[in-house]
């Protein structure tokens, strides 16, 4: 199956930091992040494979609804979570990248900053599929309120280790707001959606543990 060249960078990033020269300029990261990598791929591909075995109904509204016991609003309020938490992790990791000297974590916090606009994109199609309105975008305080709450002071003080662990604080607070909607009864289609962008949040989130063990 074709991947998209988001996802396939996000999936063999940790692989391509094992090249020669992630080895020169990051020798201890480079160790690290080659066996890592290996492993998450052989994860990911296992998780991907047993999510596309389900079968989906068909691209109706009726059919989203079918075989769940919430109505339309309830399902439109969870979805509505879902995309202020992507937005969150959007503005985090823009935030992120351009505030950290160096440029592997840089490149890989702009391509995850990128996939939450996509996964924005992807649930705000599932609420007007549903008849729903997209809830407008909060704050900036709300954003470093909700996960983010010390991003601004580990920028300011040019900690790169602080940044990274600020990420990571952000990607666990998304990872428990996914998990939380993954218990609702929700129809198979929108919960496909879902699941999906939780195994990417959760590779996320994992990458970025191994990124601050290094950093």
């Amino acid at each position: 199956m074709m991947r998209s060249s988001i996802e396939y960078t996000c999936t063999d990033y940790l692989l391509q930091l094992s090249c020669q020269s992630a080895r020169t300029k990051f020798p201890r990261f480079a160790r690290i992040t080659v066996e890592a990598g290996r492993q998450l791929q052989r994860t990911q591909q296992d998780t991907r494979g047993a999510l596309l075995e389900w079968q989906l109904p068909k691209n109706s509204v009726e059919s989203q609804t079918e075989g769940s016991c919430m109505n339309n609003s309830e399902i439109v309020a969870i979805l509505n979570d879902l995309i202020e938490t992507c937005r969150d992790g959007q503005e985090g990791f823009r935030t992120a990248a351009e505030n950290i000297r160096n440029s592997e974590f840089r490149r890989l916090f702009n391509i995850f900053a990128q996939q939450r606009g996509q996964f924005v994109t992807e649930l705000q199609a599932e609420v007007h599929r549903l008849g729903g309105a997209v809830k407008q975008g909060g704050s900036s305080p709300g954003w470093l309120q909700r996960g983010w709450v010390n991003i601004n002071s580990a920028v300011a003080r040019g900690d790169e280790g602080s940044i990274v662990a600020e990420c990571q604080r952000g990607e666990e607070a998304a990872v428990n707001n996914y998990h939380e909607a993954l218990k609702a009864d929700l129809p198979l289609d929108v919960q496909y959606v879902v699941k999906r962008q939780y195994m990417d949040i959760k590779d996320a989130y994992d990458r970025i543990r191994i990124l601050r063990r290094a950093a």
